[in-house]
């Protein structure tokens, strides 16, 4: 039986959900050698990213801000029902892959000036990829969930899930959403897909322009999941960078 994900009918409404927390504030009240009171607006970052800083890594708005982020995997709204992450604000990735997705950013802005990447998913601490595999391992969910022993290219900060938000802030509407595990996901059958009509025309052409700016930037895809792309091979990640803990 499929798992249908509804991530792909309610981005916008947990994009909106992110951004509001990431702009929350805190008063500052100013000292007594001045005369009034001073308010800062403060975004206090979780200790998670500290450690991902420690780790080498790098947080993509410090590269472009323009990039949305919004991690599912950090607020229940995920096909596991609850949060994996401390955070749903905040997604790192090794330097290199970072400069990757900003370059499929300045692409995406050549075809679509008001168009923004939103970011999903990138860097996955093993111990996030264990908490994932315990909650689904008795179920149908563990055939999309890699076990722990395998690592991924999410566990190197090598690979990021991500989307196209106009300018409104609304997901481009790409036939499934985000976690959708059924064959509807896949992007080895489109054509298929089109000809059956469970693609739109505007949906399929939605999906090329997502693959075209990512693989022009130097990403590969994966067959069953339109939103992933891999900045590598796992045996290059494995080379290249650490393991994330």
């Amino acid at each position: 039986m499929a798992i249908k994900y509804s991530i792909g009918i309610i981005a916008s409404v947990l994009f909106v959900a992110c951004t509001a927390r990431k702009t929350s504030t805190v008063s500052v009240v100013a000292t007594d050698k001045q005369e009034i009171e001073a308010v800062q607006t403060v975004a206090a970052k979780p200790d998670y990213c500290s450690r991902m800083e420690q780790a080498g890594l790098v947080e993509i708005q410090t590269l472009s801000p323009n990039i949305k982020v919004c991690l599912p995997y950090g607020t229940s709204e995920n096909f596991m029902g609850e949060p994996m992450y401390e955070t749903d604000q905040y997604a790192y990735f090794q330097k290199d892959v970072a400069a990757m997705i900003v370059q499929a950013e300045t692409y995406l802005h050549e075809q679509h000036p008001d168009y923004m990447l939103l970011i999903y998913d990138g860097a996955r601490p093993l111990s996030v990829q264990q908490k994932m595999w315990n909650k689904v391992k008795n179920t149908v969910a563990r055939y999309y969930v890699s076990p722990p022993n395998k690592k991924g290219l999410h566990n190197y900060g090598a690979a990021v899930d991500i989307t196209i938000v106009d300018a409104y802030g609304e997901a481009l509407d790409m036939g499934c959403g985000f976690d959708t595990f059924d064959s509807v996901a896949h992007i080895d059958n489109e054509k298929k897909l089109l000809q059956q009509g469970k693609l739109t025309q505007v949906q399929y052409n939605n999906r090329q322009l997502l693959r075209s700016i990512m693989r022009k930037a130097g990403f590969r895809t994966v067959s069953r999941e339109w939103w992933h792309f891999n900045a590598c091979t796992l045996q290059q990640a494995q080379a290249k960078y650490k393991l994330i803990e």
